[in-house]
């Protein structure tokens, strides 16, 4: 950041309904994400260190309440807790003034599947090739998350988590709140 932050934020809140993606990440990558939020925290001279966990997502909050340098913040499942400025108010109590950014305040937020593809890049020596995405929905025979690769063709996901059971009435790129068809 362009200014000093005392204070990181890691969102492990959805962004929206539906998406479960970053609960898995947390469960599945653990140790892997609490080693990309120390190397930020280290990087930047950062001491304040939070995660913030829904509370419907029971097993992430027990694995990172385990882990010591990192505070678990746990937040009501409820939409928009995942937004930048609700998830730094809820967990710091701080508000963004109108026209500034988390980092005039001494904020800096990273979402888990950000502080993880830091430790692949670090650790692993691996670019960001590839993301973690959700295919859900009532015409998708079987809904799931998957790591697919930067580029790869939303028909192929569509037809990787099929058969579709129905056609669908229009396809959707992100959560139901901030959708683009």
């Amino acid at each position: 950041p362009p200014k000093p932050v005392d204070t990181l934020i890691i969102n492990g809140a959805e962004c929206e309904p539906y998406l479960t993606v970053d609960a898995r990440l947390m469960v599945e990558k653990s140790a892997e994400i609490f080693q990309g939020i120390m190397l930020v925290s280290r990087c930047l001279g950062i001491k304040k260190v939070y995660i913030g966990i829904e509370d419907n997502k029971p097993e992430a909050i027990k694995i990172f309440s385990k882990l010591s340098g990192i505070k678990v913040k746990v937040l009501k499942s409820d939409y928009p807790q995942g937004g930048e400025k609700q998830l730094i108010q809820n967990i710091s109590g701080k508000q963004i003034p109108r026209g500034k950014l988390p980092f005039d305040i001494g904020v800096l937020v990273q979402n888990v599947a950000t502080v993880y593809a830091i430790y692949e890049a670090v650790y692993k020596g691996k670019p960001l090739i590839e993301r973690l995405v959700t295919v859900t929905g009532s015409c998708v025979a079987n809904p799931r998350n998957l790591l697919a690769r930067i580029g790869t063709p939303i028909k192929n996901l569509i037809e990787f988590c099929g058969p579709l059971v129905d056609t669908p009435g229009k396809i959707i790129i992100g959560g139901p709140m901030m959708v683009f068809a």
